[in-house]
């Protein structure tokens, strides 16, 4: 009597099923984290910005503001984008703007 798929037990096909889709999730994963992590190096630091003392991945890590380059963004044009984008809520803008105003403006005649 001949029976369904020759007598061969199609357990090993499921095997080898399994651990292919595993296997290609496991390839699609580390995929997404090479993307990752080629996207995050990808941006640089805002000109212009200070970063906190220590921090990894920051350049010199001192906390001390780098001047803006030559014909890049002014400190004022980063703050707006900033808010802009959500990173700042209104009230820390408006602080900082009034600092940033301070710090540009000429020293009293005395």
């Amino acid at each position: 009597m001949m029976r369904w798929n020759d007598g061969h037990d199609s357990a090993g096909r499921l095997g080898i099923l399994v651990v292919g889709g595993l296997l290609l999730l496991v390839l699609l994963a580390g995929l997404a984290v090479l993307i990752w992590l080629l996207t995050r190096a990808g941006r640089p630091a805002a000109i212009g910005t200070t970063t906190p003392a220590g921090a990894i991945g920051a350049p010199g890590a001192t906390g001390v503001s780098t001047p803006p380059a030559a014909g890049g963004p002014t400190p004022e044009e980063i703050l707006d984008e900033r808010l802009a984008r959500g990173e700042i809520d209104l009230d820390t803008y408006r602080a900082t703007r009034e600092e940033l105003g301070r710090r540009h403006a000429p020293p009293p005649a005395g």
